[in-house]
């Protein structure tokens, strides 16, 4: 069985922080790039992985216990109700002075479901501009980015796509909102044997997500 390694996997986090960093640098707003910030240069180094524990995924066991996903909890800072199935646990937030990332991992720790919301430098950026910087820095990060589909979808008031990239395979509701943008995903790695419980659940805790609001939780 092919293991990921913890050096392989952190490059996935640095390239959705910079993801962040090339939206605005397309839009011209900021005078300095955020990596040329001392502190941000900190931040980038430091990036991890929304799937950094899946390192130890081979030794993990694949019996998954009984699990639901939870009633959505306000996350006052992601502005989301966030509703994690039972029982997975809490990656550490990764954060920066554009960003802020929550994962959840399975309890087989192959399987991710996250929440990562992002400021935008002006309230006009589509979704499909932020889509464009993250695959082109996928693309830097993991040698490849490749769009699987893509979609617009009226109800959620952005687009749904599935992408690829070096080890990993994500399923993500992407949405702007003025200043904000916020992608929610369901996430595993293409080494590993998929477990479709674990999907299914990751899926529907994307699907009742709701951002831009910790009302209700």
């Amino acid at each position: 069985m092919k293991v990921t390694t913890p050096d392989s996997l952190s490059r996935f986090g640095a390239a959705v922080l910079l993801t962040v960093t090339v939206t605005v640098s397309v839009t011209g707003c900021a005078s300095q790039h955020p990596a040329d910030n001392p502190a941000n240069r900190a931040q980038l180094a430091s990036a991890q992985s929304p799937f950094d524990a899946f390192a130890t995924a081979a030794a993990a066991s694949d019996t998954m216990a009984d699990a639901a996903v939870l009633a959505p909890q306000a996350h006052r800072e992601l502005e989301a109700l966030v509703t994690p199935p039972a029982g997975w646990r809490p990656d550490p937030i990764k954060r920066s002075r554009n960003h802020s990332h929550q994962t959840w991992l399975s309890p087989t720790r192959r399987t991710a479901y996250g929440v990562i919301k992002m400021k935008l430098p002006l309230p006009f950026i589509g979704s499909d501009t932020v889509l464009k910087a993250f695959l082109q820095e996928m693309k830097k990060s993991e040698g490849e980015a490749r769009l699987i589909s893509r979609r617009n979808d009226s109800d959620l008031r952005g687009i749904r796509f599935v992408a690829e990239g070096g080890q990993y395979k994500i399923r993500t509701n992407l949405v702007t909102r003025g200043f904000r943008a916020w992608a929610v995903y369901a996430g595993t790695l293409r080494g590993q044997e998929e477990m479709p419980e674990e999907l299914r659940l990751a899926d529907e805790a994307r699907e009742r997500t709701k951002i831009g609001t910790t009302r209700g939780g």
